[in-house]
């Protein structure tokens, strides 16, 4: 294996470091637009850049020539994945990948009713938690695909579980939500694979609230790693350093390959001989997409990054040829605010007025806080909180973290300037930068409340209202979007289609690349169910090219 480990693949973080974005954009090659620029059609009116195929790369330039069965395009988890069961199916794979190693975010991966979730006792009711999907996303989306995910998924995940075993990585559940509420939870199912050598050691590290992994974000790398040591012996052929330039048809014939460009200044021809397959994640890291198919994401990103490294090279050069993106138009954003778990006792806005009912999921409290000004929230709690709040563990079964634990860790946030310490509401304030008077107004109502035992302003569970006492703690979060959940219009197949629904032969998406799975907002109800699609699809779509679906 090589010597990728947590501290040199992370590529940043966000509030206390619970999410990481993973990889980096690789820099445009000569014959690519950068990010967001448009370009100008033949009457000199500027259009988006998908709407215009640019000038064929002349075949002079083109100085190589590489076969094969399957060219897989983007080396993330959907790609390795379907690089591994099509060469499993006895297909030639190549998989190419722009940046210098593998690349994703998160780790966590959603599956419905996988061997290990039944042995441990978290059997659900497969149709029941499918339509529950289905009303949350408005049913903006294929139903048929989504079927065949909840369908499938546990098998795919027991496929991979076998993979990986053969590493020494084991699955773990994760979690299952916030508070013991059947409004708020997340669906078991979502499981992370540990047992490598980024798996946390320390029962800190395995804190929803305060931890760099306790959604098992840096696991991934080991996930990432043994499915590239798996292929290997199978010939496939993993190139780093190379971005798709053009996908290769002629007028509505079938796909036949793809023209990229290699960091060494060199243009080689990759001939697929079945399929090529993109694989290339979303496109969160271009403006121009993001302005178009995504605009409820213009709100995000008030404090914190957008963590996607993903340009949408794939989706641009697919359209070139006549593809369609997926028919919902307004592409679902996945966001997430602060932590990945955050500490919601009391949340205030920057007027320090409370604004919602703290006693719920991540990424609607995400929209709830993008409705307030400058988009940010501060969280208010207490040393008490460490006795009190309702944890969640990492996964299940992980041991507890004590409160002297956590308040060592949150005492250790305080001295790094990520949270804020005072004996007092009103000092408190002052170092957040709220209006002292009107702090101390809203923590005394909250209080009362909490004396009452009813919420009667949100109406948050009696249970999880807890008094605030010096002293007291706080910190201000923003909301970043992990990436945006719209991609390409496919069938239940995952072949790519026009907009008159006829599929392009020769040519599949997966993972995030491929759309119609998702609408409104990504929701952690179904953690994890990004990477679910990823291992899903692509363990599908290798069967489906080896002819076994």
């Amino acid at each position: 294996m090589r010597d990728v480990t947590r501290r040199g693949f992370i590529g940043g973080g966000l509030a206390t470091g619970a999410l990481a974005a993973m990889g980096a954009v690789a820099a445009c090659s000569p014959q690519s637009k950068s990010s967001g620029e448009s370009q100008a059609n033949g009457d000199g009116a500027t259009g988006y850049t998908w709407e215009t195929k640019p000038d064929d790369i002349p075949e002079s330039d083109i100085t190589e020539v590489k076969e094969a069965d399957v060219i897989v395009v983007g080396g993330g988890p959907s790609g390795f994945v379907t690089a591994a069961s099509c060469a499993e199916n006895g297909l030639s794979v190549i998989l190419i990948e722009k940046d210098d190693s593998f690349n994703a975010n998160g780790g966590a991966i959603f599956a419905c009713n996988s061997s290990y979730q039944k042995s441990i006792g978290y059997e659900v009711d497969k149709d029941a938690i499918c339509q529950q999907y289905l009303e949350i996303n408005g049913k903006k989306v294929d139903q048929k695909i989504v079927w065949r995910m909840f369908d499938r998924s546990g098998e795919a995940i027991d496929w991979l579980a076998a993979i990986l075993d053969q590493y020494g990585l084991y699955p773990v559940m994760q979690g299952i939500g916030f508070a013991d509420d059947p409004d708020n939870s997340a669906i078991p199912g979502t499981v992370v694979f540990y047992g490598g050598p980024n798996t946390p050691t320390d029962v800190t590290d395995y804190d929803p609230y305060t931890c760099d992994l306790g959604l098992g974000f840096v696991p991934m790398v080991d996930y990432l790693e043994s499915l590239s040591d798996y292929i290997a012996p199978m010939g496939v052929v993993v190139e780093y350093g190379v971005s798709s330039e053009r996908i290769i048809r002629q007028g509505d014939g079938r796909v036949e390959g793809i023209i990229a460009y290699r960091t060494d200044g060199k243009y080689i021809r990759y001939n697929a001989h079945k399929a090529v397959v993109i694989a290339s994640g979303d496109y969160g890291a271009d403006p121009e997409m993001m302005g178009y198919f995504c605009p409820q994401a213009a709100r995000f990103g008030a404090s914190l990054p957008v963590v996607s490294p993903n340009t949408g090279d794939l989706h641009r050069q697919a359209m070139w040829i006549g593809a369609a993106m997926q028919k919902w138009p307004d592409h679902a954003p996945s966001g997430f605010c602060g932590e990945a778990h955050p500490i919601w006792n009391l949340n205030v806005n920057t007027r320090g007025v409370r604004f919602t009912n703290e006693d719920t999921s991540t990424t609607s409290l995400s929209w709830a806080i993008l409705q307030q000004p400058e988009g940010v929230t501060y969280s208010i709690f207490d040393a008490a909180y460490a006795t009190t709040l309702p944890y969640v563990p990492g996964y299940i079964g992980a041991e507890v973290p004590t409160p002297e634990q956590m308040l060592a860790r949150w005492d250790k946030y305080v001295e790094e300037g990520v949270y804020s310490k005072a004996d007092t509401i009103e000092e408190l304030a002052e170092t957040l930068g709220l209006d002292a008077a009107i702090l101390a107004k809203t923590v005394a109502d909250y209080n009362a409340l909490c004396a009452a035992g009813e919420d009667t302003e949100y109406h948050k569970r009696a249970d999880l209202l807890f008094p605030l006492s010096a002293p007291f703690y706080g910190f201000r979060s923003g909301v970043t979007m992990l990436t945006a959940h719209g991609g390409l219009h496919v069938d239940p197949s995952c072949r790519v289609l026009t907009a008159e629904d006829a599929p392009i032969e020769g040519l599949y998406a997966v993972g995030l690349a491929a759309g119609d799975y998702w609408a409104n907002s990504y929701t952690t109800r179904y953690a994890g169910s990004s990477h679910g699609h990823n291992v899903t699809t692509g363990y599908l779509v290798g069967r489906e090219i080896a002819g076994l679906e």
